[in-house]
């Protein structure tokens, strides 16, 4: 037995008898933005809401009214007991974000006393922009951070591109390869490899081809 937030499909069990999980969830993943939300003096526009992702969590020692709610480690349980879970049970946590002496450092425009995402009107069709940290940076600071965080998550994707680019090329069948292996332009010393390693060079060529396109035309 484990915690899920999702719905696990007993049918795929090895064992089916005896581990028969619930079609659904009694209840749906839902997240409240408070209307109100403040830095400092400046309220915070819902752009600048989102880019908040530290939350502290909250450790209640308050117990329940209701005796079907049990109280443990800071979590609430919804079942016959804490500690002897079944399946169908719901354990539920709170956390907060932002606290008293934290320091944020936010990039955007102050309209009516609310910090709202900035649109360039240079760039009218641009994703407007709206920046939120933790901690005191300076305005370079802040852009390189984004900046390397920006390409290490699309690198991610890049990587997980060409890992099924090279998947779909190893299930061609052998005739498409040496098909391809016949034209002149075909360096002879990639004739001489592997079908692993064709596979390979071309699948690297093809993500790097695909990679080049957007940065040429961005450029």
């Amino acid at each position: 037995k484990d915690w899920r937030d999702y719905v696990v499909d007993s049918n795929l069990f090895y064992i089916r008898p005896g581990h028969h999980n619930p079609a659904s969830m009694p209840l749906f993943s839902e997240t409240h933005v408070a209307d109100n939300v403040k830095i400092g003096w400046l309220y915070l526009g819902l752009d600048v809401k989102r880019k908040v992702n530290d939350y502290y969590e909250i450790w209640s020692d308050s117990r329940p009214d209701r005796t079907d709610i049990k109280l443990h480690s800071g979590f609430y349980y919804h079942g016959e007991s804490a500690l002897q879970h079944e399946i169908g049970d719901l354990r539920v946590h709170f956390s907060y974000a932002g606290r008293e002496d934290d320091i944020y450092t936010a990039v955007g425009v102050v309209e009516g006393g609310t910090l709202q995402a900035y649109s360039p009107s240079m760039f009218p069709h641009a994703d407007p922009i709206s920046l939120l940290r933790k901690g005191s940076y300076s305005l370079k600071q802040l852009h390189d951070i984004e900046r390397r965080d920006a390409n290490v998550h699309t690198w991610k994707y890049r990587l997980l591109g060409f890992v099924q680019v090279f998947a779909s090329a190893m299930t061609l069948h052998p005739d498409w390869v040496t098909i391809f292996l016949q034209f002149q332009w075909v360096s002879s010393n990639l004739r001489r490899c592997s079908r692993g390693w064709i596979n390979f060079v071309l699948s690297f060529s093809y993500t790097l081809l695909i990679i080049s396109i957007p940065w040429l035309v961005h450029k």
